[in-house]
């Protein structure tokens, strides 16, 4: 039922560095950081409708190495969007 994402190990160079769809609205970006979170502390178990969710924000479910660094590199993409928007508030509005 859900694509979960059991890729490379920890100590593998490969992992890939981004989620197979990446958020671009901010508020998507939290949330897909807060629930990578989740899958960190919790060790890869989450509730059916949060690993739904993470499949619809990330286009998988990641286990727990790949959650701890997808969630790093959003933070990061969500620093520089953030950063963006502050720059150019205009382009924030449709």
């Amino acid at each position: 039922m859900f694509e979960l994402w059991h890729g490379a190990s920890m100590s593998d160079a490969s992992l890939p560095d981004l989620p197979p769809k990446v958020p671009v609205e901010l508020p998507e970006i939290d949330r897909a950081i807060q629930l990578l979170g989740s899958v960190v502390q919790a060790g890869g178990r989450l509730r059916q409708k949060h690993l739904r969710e993470l499949e619809t924000l990330l286009g998988c479910a990641p286990d727990q190495q790949h959650a701890a660094h997808w969630k790093k590199q959003l933070k990061e993409i969500r620093r520089e969007l953030a950063e963006e928007l502050k720059a150019n508030p205009d382009e924030s509005e449709p």
